[in-house]
């Protein structure tokens, strides 16, 4: 059985005009035509799909259940087109993949390995955006986004899981002679996340410290985790490091690792990509090297 050749698409975004506005005179001065021409369309439309999709009253016109639902699949179709159209002239014209990121990982990840990302891919161009605040990718017209989250969306792909690690500066491991047991009540905490509470979840987890005592231990709260690092590196105390988020500073000796323990987080690095998109290839490309740069 031959299948019926679906209507011209023109004719849909005269139909959903005219159900938007519930009115062909209003439809035709948004779409610059001729109330009659908005007509003829709409009936050529009915015609195509042998039913009726308005039901015309002196007084109001308004969809047939037949037009609500067709109405939803018109939709439908236009915004794939529309945002296919748009991805087309974005390749066409060699637009670059626009990923906004945190201000850290940006800094000490992306930024200095843009130029090998380039050299590998020379037909893919990335515009870097840092953001501390979530933001939202098609409200600011950009492509992707990596993202710490434990609430990812349907797009996202997950980059790297994350850790808690115990970690301090050479000189504070010195001067507070951490190679032997820790004596906590001795110690500084630097808390990294102003909004969790990564310390006691580790003395939960890691040793039978009270929560009235973990209360009593010396504490330094900072309002970033790129602060708290750098209060770490400066031997302001113990921190909680987030991996692979600060593998840099380990591998650089700028931190020292206090154990093998490794409590790991609800929360994980994704790659957001937009959904209605035909730059599949150019995503792959851009996960494959985030993937590798998060390694560890």
């Amino acid at each position: 059985m031959d299948m019926q050749k679906a209507p011209p698409i023109q004719y849909l975004k005269t139909f959903v005009m005219a159900a938007k506005h519930m009115s062909f005179k209003e439809a035709a001065f948004e779409l610059y035509l001729t109330p009659s021409a908005i007509s003829q369309q709409i009936k050529s439309l009915e015609t195509h799909l042998s039913t009726n999709l308005f039901n015309r009253d002196k007084k109001q016109l308004t969809l047939t259940s037949a037009g609500s639902r067709f109405l939803s699949l018109a939709e439908h179709v236009i915004q794939e087109y529309e945002a296919g159209f748009q991805d087309f002239i974005s390749s066409q014209k060699n637009q670059p993949i626009k990923l906004t990121t945190t201000t850290y990982l940006s800094n000490q990840y992306l930024i200095p390995n843009l130029a090998d990302f380039h050299n590998t891919n020379p037909n893919i161009k990335l515009a870097l955006q840092a953001s501390e605040s979530y933001v939202s990718l098609e409200k600011h017209a950009l492509d992707a986004a990596i993202r710490f989250t434990a609430k990812p969306d349907t797009n996202a792909r997950l980059v790297s899981p994350a850790y808690l690690a115990l970690a301090c500066s050479p000189d504070y491991f010195e001067r507070k002679e951490l190679a032997d047991e820790i004596n906590w009540q001795t110690q500084s905490l630097i808390h990294c996340r102003p909004e969790q509470d990564d310390w006691w979840r580790y003395f939960k987890s890691e040793t039978k410290l009270k929560h009235a005592e973990y209360k009593t231990i010396a504490s330094e709260h900072f309002d970033s985790y790129e602060a708290g690092i750098q209060a770490a590196k400066a031997g302001l105390g113990i921190t909680l490091a987030i991996l692979p988020l600060s593998k840099h500073e380990l591998e650089k000796k700028e931190l020292i690792a206090l154990s093998g323990t490794k409590i790991q987080l609800e929360a994980a690095f994704y790659l957001i990509t937009r959904e209605k998109t035909q730059r599949h290839q150019e995503y792959d490309a851009l996960f494959t090297w985030v993937k590798a740069l998060l390694k560890f």
